[in-house]
């Protein structure tokens, strides 16, 4: 296409936003081949142009999805001019397709970098919302001149439950994202140096809150993403050895959501659990405590890591 022809600043801007305006009117499958020469041609230049034009029209189709789909109790549904499947296979290959490109052209991935801002930009947009959240709730004032229409944790667990449509390349960023919001979390030591874990007034701060939907991204991701459980649980377990000195409980909380989830599941992953088993007597009792209730669905059913349990209590017992 325009990718071969010579190009002034100019001609090319005006080409991409002419491509842009045609999406609208353009069939849903045939968005991706769109997207693949537009990708090509912003080697060119216009990099911005493409990413916004791009992330500005998807953007659009999903709230028409969205608004579509909250008017299917008096509309029928199948008359939906954007179908969900459809949509999120498309926005999956679109995906693809801008993964590919950024590998081939790291000035694009850079442009990219700044529109998103990615990880920080998420955790203090995530941060602030539910701040927001806790003041306007706690003023009816404000609730009034500012109702709550959405809310950031079901935006982003909606984004875990489309990645199964294709989205394989935002799964390791969901992941990295749930554990920066974990790693994040963590009530302040006391003056005698213990661990101040969580209480009533905590649990209903922002930090809690972004704690929480950290935890929850991480174990949506895990029920739908195989390949990448065994990655998700040599975390969750590393951080619950290697901070015992810290608060842990969240990390010990989303492990034994794991393990009830999947405890057949995590038979596979069964050395790491027994790994950690060893390090037991290096472990705050509270740490020991919450660790082995969080194992108990898989001591249940896995006689070996029921063996290797009691062997680790007894050498304590003989060592203490």
């Amino acid at each position: 296409m325009f990718r071969d022809i010579p190009l002034s600043v100019e001609e090319l801007q005006f080409v991409v936003e002419k491509v842009l305006r045609m999406f609208p009117k353009v069939d849903l499958q045939e968005i991706p081949p769109l997207v693949y020469q537009l990708l090509l041609l912003s080697a060119k230049g216009s990099k911005k142009n493409v990413l916004e034009g791009l992330i500005s029209f998807f953007n659009q189709v999903d709230q028409k999805q969205k608004e579509e789909q909250r008017d299917s109790e008096s509309v029928d549904f199948e008359a939906a001019t954007v179908p969900l499947d459809q949509l999120r296979h498309v926005e999956g290959t679109v995906i693809l397709h801008i993964v590919l490109a950024i590998n081939l052209d790291r000035d694009l991935g850079k442009e990219l970098l700044k529109y998103l801002k990615v990880f920080d930009f998420l955790k203090t947009s995530v941060m602030k919302c539910f701040k927001d959240m806790q003041f306007i709730k706690g003023s009816k004032f404000l609730q009034d001149l500012v109702p709550l229409r959405c809310s950031i944790s079901a935006t982003i667990l909606e984004v875990v439950a489309n990645s199964v449509f294709g989205w394989d390349h935002v799964t390791q960023g969901l992941v990295n994202f749930g554990f920066i919001l974990l790693d994040s979390y963590g009530p302040k030591k006391n003056l005698g140096s213990k661990v101040t874990e969580i209480t009533n007034s905590l649990s209903k701060t922002p930090a809690h809150k972004a704690c929480n939907l950290g935890a929850s991204i991480l174990l949506e991701t895990f029920k739908v993403h195989e390949p990448i459980r065994r990655e998700i649980l040599e975390q969750v377990l590393n951080r619950v050895i290697i901070s015992a000195g810290s608060p842990i409980s969240h990390f010990i909380d989303l492990l034994s959501s794991i393990i009830s989830y999947a405890p057949l599941v995590l038979q596979n992953s069964s050395s790491k659990i027994t790994e950690a088993f060893d390090q037991l007597s290096f472990l705050p009792l509270a740490t020991v405590q919450g660790l082995l209730k969080a194992v108990q669905p898989l001591l249940k059913i896995s006689m070996s890591m029921r063996d290797s349990l009691i062997l680790v209590l007894r050498k304590s017992m003989f060592s203490g």
